[in-house]
């Protein structure tokens, strides 16, 4: 029945609608529909009329009654103006390009304010024109077949890239001459998809990751240091959220880590991390170079003078990089060394360190998201057990999972797992607080000590990774995310309980 309601209906070829480099390679042709009434026909050009000044995002959204030959016209209707407003937009954008590199003459400006506000209204009138036609397509009404050209013919990537991030790099390398101008339209970008993320919950994760990038664009217009910071934590947060509800996307990862700076630790942990889940971020691998070089250029730095969380990146640095073992376990030494006065330094934050570091540390267990270990490598793994397992941290209760599933690992690693220290702690944790009555209790799974359950802080962490995808059960983070998107950095004095029954 749905392909009977959709006969005749398309817009252009999928193979056609490609946001690719070279814009010009995009063929163009209208969509076709069936033939309306000339009554019909002006029934819906008088309901798309546009909103003059106002964005039409700010409007009341009143949805009415409308037949599937009604949608289709409309549809055709508004993807005509997108597609003239969309070329448009880009031809503006190549002309404005070819002129950035144009030197200027002392006082003069790239444009005048008339030609900024011309350029914003150009890119408004592009995304009405996409905020348009994804309620339309989305409307209780529209068919499946209606459904599908969101994703069928990329609007999501079109709009974004040619109706905002186009435009703002424009603005950007244009500071600070366009800083009004480009606060006047990152205002109304995210307007608008805060808009769509009330309304078409759909493309939920879209949204939120489009928000925290919206936010991070703030960033470089704010002078004073307060107002950059508060900007960093919404695009943090944004990207949070997309993270908690997509924990198997490495590209989400990749966004934090840039916005971890400059907690060089933090930063390696998201890198790693962008690396080794599922759906990995392969452009990783040239943002890391440009965050690792600066820190191995210190060379010249004694190794005595340098700070903890500098001699861990930078062994994993030389272990990532695969260059000149012996400074690395130089690193590793001045690491371990310090390391017990560190964790009595850092107190109660130690929790939030320890388990960045042993998850970095794990990272370097799994090849930093390498398919293959070749056997040039083999001192570099041996090298990357030596620090996993005489660290303390949480990865002690992970590596012997990880061996199981990896039995060459497990020959190579033996000699470096400190089996008596795990054994004492193990033994010291069981005669705090009664734990064996506890842990005897648990017959099997997962231990629960609370129904909902109540995920610890690091967790969080933990999702997502290849070695940690069997270990949650699959409503382990439904509820707490539900109720409360903060409830991921809430410690609570009655998770030390818990944390001791899920280590023994």
């Amino acid at each position: 029945m749905i392909a009977k309601a959709a006969a005749g209906f398309r817009l252009i070829p999928s193979s056609e609608v490609r946001v690719s480099e070279s814009e010009d390679t995009r063929e163009r042709s209208h969509p076709i529909v069936p033939k309306l009434s000339s009554a019909a026909l002006r029934d819906v050009r008088k309901s798309t009329a546009r909103h003059d000044r106002v964005e039409r995002w700010n409007l009341p959204y009143e949805p009415r009654s409308i037949t599937h030959e009604q949608s289709v016209a409309e549809i055709r209707a508004i993807y005509e103006r997108l597609d003239s407003a969309e070329q448009k937009c880009i031809e503006a954008d190549s002309d404005q390009v070819k002129e950035l590199d144009k030197p200027l003459l002392p006082g003069q400006r790239r444009l005048e304010d008339k030609q900024y506000r011309s350029s914003i209204t150009l890119h408004q009138t592009l995304l009405e024109e996409h905020y348009e036609f994804l309620l339309v397509s989305h409307r209780p009404s529209s068919n499946a077949a209606l459904n599908r050209l969101i994703t069928e013919y990329q609007m999501k990537s079109r709009m974004w890239r040619f109706g905002i991030h186009s435009f703002l790099e424009l603005l950007r390398h244009r500071l600070p001459e366009s800083k009004d101008h480009m606060f006047t339209f990152l205002k109304m970008a995210y307007s608008m998809i805060m808009s769509l993320l009330e309304r078409i919950k759909t493309f939920e994760i879209t949204w939120i990751e489009y928000l925290g990038d919206l936010a991070h664009y703030y960033v470089a217009i704010k002078d004073d240091t307060r107002d950059r910071q508060i900007w960093i934590i919404m695009a943090n947060d944004w990207y949070t959220k997309a993270t908690d509800r997509s924990p198997l996307t490495g590209r989400l990862y990749h966004h934090c880590a840039i916005l971890a700076k400059p907690d060089i630790q933090v930063q390696l942990f998201y890198y790693l991390k962008s690396l080794v889940v599922a759906d990995s971020f392969e452009l990783t691998h040239e943002s890391i170079l440009v965050f690792l070089n600066p820190i191995l250029e210190k060379d010249h730095i004694k190794l005595q003078t340098l700070e903890s969380d500098h001699l861990f990146v930078r062994f994993h640095a030389r272990i990532f990089l695969r260059m000149d073992l012996n400074r690395a376990s130089l690193n590793a030494d001045g690491f371990l060394d310090g390391l017990t006065d560190s964790i009595g330094n850092a107190g109660a934050d130690w929790k939030k360190t320890g388990a960045f570091q042993a998850a970095s540390n794990v990272a370097s267990l799994l090849k930093y998201g390498a398919k293959d270990l070749q056997p040039a490598e083999i001192a570099f793994f041996q090298h990357c057990c030596r620090m996993t397992y005489l660290s303390l941290g949480i990865c002690l209760d992970l590596a012997d999972n990880y061996l199981q599933r990896f039995p060459t690992a497990s020959q190579l690693s033996q000699n470096d797992i400190p089996w008596n220290l795990i054994a004492n702690m193990l033994n010291s944790l069981l005669r705090l607080d009664h734990s064996e009555e506890r842990i005897s209790s648990i017959t099997k799974g997962f231990p629960r000590t609370e129904d909902p359950p109540r995920p610890l802080t690091e967790d969080f962490l933990l999702r997502g990774w290849i070695y940690a995808e069997d270990y949650f059960p699959p409503d382990w983070f439904t509820k707490t995310l539900a109720d409360d998107d903060d409830a991921r950095t809430l410690e609570l004095d009655s998770m030390e309980k818990d944390r001791l029954t899920r280590i023994l």
